[in-house]
């Protein structure tokens, strides 16, 4: 079973212009092609997905979308948005558990890496810690893996500081999120839109606070680095010494292949060498995943 965990945001309270993010879309798709391909990889058998989403009764059009678009069954918390993301967490993994308790075993539980209104993106870490799984977050791509030693992992790809990628292979179950640019939610058939107007939505309770504060909170931005002054007599010379294309210059790629812990290690200790953590906190890394940093 394959869960999408969507956030629905009305501005303003007015339902005519609420809906998901693009990122949360996204993860609808990627939840969806992953389901297609465990079929066609040979178990025969084409996973559910099952989108649950946390909001008022305007929430139930972006379910219908949803089902609209190949979900095979929708659940709506009945909460505010404004409650903070860790009450959140525990009100999807709720669902979520009971889900998995019906007789679907969980594999994947995939979310947009933002809201439409927020977007700190620290649900998933949340939902993964609630339910004690791994997680990997902040992926721009994602695929299933079919055939060979790792069939059944995923195989994703994740941003890194300096225009650098790290690559993951994925041992379910896992908490995943990942970026909007990935892919497109695909177009839903006249025909399932009108199915969907009828299915039935679940709606269960949900928790009553505690909320986020009225001020408006923003992603996580790191303390910019200072940076020595170009070196160079001239002007060409100072872009050269910017862009790191001076003459001789040789920028080596290193590929390091590591296990979880030691990848977590290494990367924290390259966050604190670069300035973007005072302190390495202590706490387990991200589990059951190959990490292939380059």
């Amino acid at each position: 079973m394959i869960v999408v965990c969507w956030k629905w945001v009305a501005p303003d309270d007015d339902a005519r212009w609420g809906g998901v993010s693009h990122a949360d879309q996204t993860a609808l798709e990627a939840a969806l092609r992953l389901a297609e391909a465990g079929a066609r990889g040979g178990s025969g058998h084409t996973e559910p997905v099952h989108v649950v989403s946390l909001g008022p009764a305007a929430a139930d059009a972006g379910l219908r979308a949803a089902l609209a678009a190949g979900a095979a069954g929708a659940v709506r918390i009945d909460a505010s948005t404004a409650l903070v993301s860790a009450a959140t967490a525990a009100a999807l993994a709720g669902v979520i558990e009971d889900l998995a308790g019906r007789g679907d075993e969980l594999t994947w539980v995939l979310c947009g890496d933002y809201s439409a209104d927020r977007g700190s993106g620290s649900t998933p870490a949340f939902i993964a810690a609630e339910i004690d799984i791994a997680q990997a977050l902040g992926l721009v791509s994602i695929e299933a893996v079919v055939s060979g030693d790792a069939a059944g992992r995923l195989r994703a790809v994740r941003r890194l500081d300096g225009g650098r990628r790290e690559v993951l292979e994925i041992s379910a179950p896992a908490v995943v999120s990942i970026e909007g640019s990935a892919m497109r939610l695909r177009r839903s058939s006249p025909a399932a839109e009108l199915a969907a107007q009828r299915a039935h939505i679940s709606v269960v309770p949900g928790p009553t606070g505690p909320v986020d504060s009225p001020h408006e909170i923003g992603p996580y931005r790191p303390r910019p680095r200072v940076l020595a002054a170009p070196a160079g007599t001239t002007t060409l010379d100072r872009v050269r010494s910017i862009t790191g294309s001076e003459q001789g210059s040789h920028h080596a790629s290193e590929t390091v292949v590591l296990e979880p812990a030691a990848a977590a290690q290494r990367l924290l200790a390259a966050l604190r060498d670069r300035g973007y953590l005072d302190q390495v906190p202590a706490g387990p890394p991200d589990a059951n995943a190959r990490h292939n940093e380059r």
